[in-house]
């Protein structure tokens, strides 16, 4: 049975590939957090260094011939006690952030690949978390988190709103350009279903 909740919902393995095959930027992370908790996208996420999950997921892209950047998702398997295969996705998801913050900037490998300028980022720092404020409220609201020794803190909170240097990146929210901020929280007061995130 493909397991549904837990810290090991979802293990990403998100890669910018150069045209020839070569991985110039491995990230992997966990999909902490999901909202609604039984069946969504995420909410919480972290960055957790899994070799085996970055072999298997730069293999398939290589298999497919497919260059560029892409999030390829992996859930695990307690019967089997493996990781399965999912998807992937080719395009910018909704936690970009979260390997951009961990030192692997994929959007930039993938534009300086663009004009023949390849690079080779750095490899991950694990310290780093990602959260999306808009549905991560209603799941702690709700006491629907599954992980609690991960929530994000008061002391993580303030210090991300006010732009101090945390290891808490959010889905929408910077300090230098808070209008969309605005527009998730606006969204949410007025009963709206606006939507904002990275991706």
């Amino acid at each position: 049975m493909l397991t549904l909740t837990g810290q090991e919902l979802v293990a990403a393995e998100l890669t910018g590939i150069s045209p020839d095959g070569t991985p110039r930027g491995v990230f992997t992370g966990r999909k902490l957090e999901q909202w609604p908790p039984d069946f969504g996208t995420a909410c919480l996420a972290d960055a957790q260094w899994d070799p085996e999950l970055a072999a298997a997921g730069v293999a398939a892209l290589q298999e497919l011939g497919y260059h560029g950047i892409s999030e390829i998702e992996f859930g695990y398997d307690e019967t089997r006690q493996q990781h399965l295969l999912l998807d992937a996705n080719t395009r910018p998801w909704k936690w970009i952030g979260l390997p951009i913050a961990a030192g692997v900037d994929l959007p930039l490998l993938a534009s300086k690949d663009a004009v023949d300028e390849p690079f080779t980022a750095p490899r991950q720092s694990d310290r780093m978390r990602w959260v999306f404020l808009r549905d991560y409220v209603p799941l702690v609201t709700a006491r629907a988190a599954t992980v609690p020794e991960a929530a994000v803190t008061k002391d993580e909170w303030t210090a991300l709103l006010a732009g101090r240097a945390t290891d808490l990146v959010d889905g929408v929210h910077d300090p230098d350009d808070p209008e969309p901020s605005y527009d998730v929280l606006w969204a949410q007061l007025s009963g709206g279903s606006g939507y904002s995130c990275a991706c």
